[in-house]
């Protein structure tokens, strides 16, 4: 992006100095200055100079926009993983049979359970839109602080590890309903899958918690 705005600068120093030198051309050749020519020569100089000007303070305007753009882009990705875990979570613990709870019937749960494995794309889908989106940061002249790339790592191992755990669990439930697998193996990686999904909304949080200017930097 500095690169841009150096450019446009140089292209108005360029036009200012090639109509600095037909202003001069007549002087150097001995022909005698017109009053009225060396005034509208500089109205034009100063006209170029002026508009070269708005022309850079606009575009430094629209990249910061663009920039910004960025950002909500990237933290609506990471909202959309929130979302998308608490949606697995939630309904994979409601399959999960607990003392003094009515056990779901096979053919109800089932349908969920195939449900509820079309989301892992959804999850797989928006984390990689996440980590694309902070690829782009560099080309728009975005850093993240120190704290931003802890948070960043944190949600995409977190993440990953979640997915990993939500499609044992997925297995898991499906046997007990269909194989009468033992109760304990569901029970024990629900309890892993609900560390995991506890730990991702305490990065969630922090994340909300910190505040944009703590996690974004924008170098222009």
């Amino acid at each position: 992006m500095k690169k841009i705005l150096i450019a446009t600068a140089i292209t108005a120093l360029v036009i200012a100095l090639s109509i600095a030198t037909l202003l001069l051309l007549p002087c150097s050749l001995g022909a005698r200055p017109n009053i009225a020519e060396i005034v509208s020569a500089w109205a034009a100089l100063l006209a170029v100079i002026g508009a070269a000007l708005a022309y850079q303070n606009w575009l430094s305007s629209k990249l910061q926009d663009d920039a910004y753009s960025l950002v909500k882009k990237y933290l609506e990705h990471q909202s959309q993983i929130e979302y998308e875990v608490i949606q697995v979570f939630t309904r994979l613990d409601g399959l999960c049979p607990a003392p003094g709870m009515m056990v779901v019937r096979a053919e109800e749960a089932l349908p969920e359970l195939e449900q509820i494995a079309n989301k892992t794309g959804e999850i797989d889908r928006a984390i990689r839109l996440f980590h694309t989106a902070k690829q782009e940061f560099e080309f728009w002249g975005i850093e993240l602080t120190d704290k931003g790339h802890e948070l960043h790592k944190r949600v995409m191992e977190e993440t990953w590890s979640f997915a990993v755990v939500m499609r044992s669990s997925i297995d898991t439930t499906a046997g007990y309903y269909t194989n009468n697998a033992p109760l304990e193996d569901i029970t024990r990686v629900n309890e892993i899958l609900r560390k995991r999904a506890v730990s991702l909304n305490t990065t969630f949080e922090e994340r909300r918690n910190t505040g944009f200017n703590k996690l974004f930097e924008l170098k222009h």
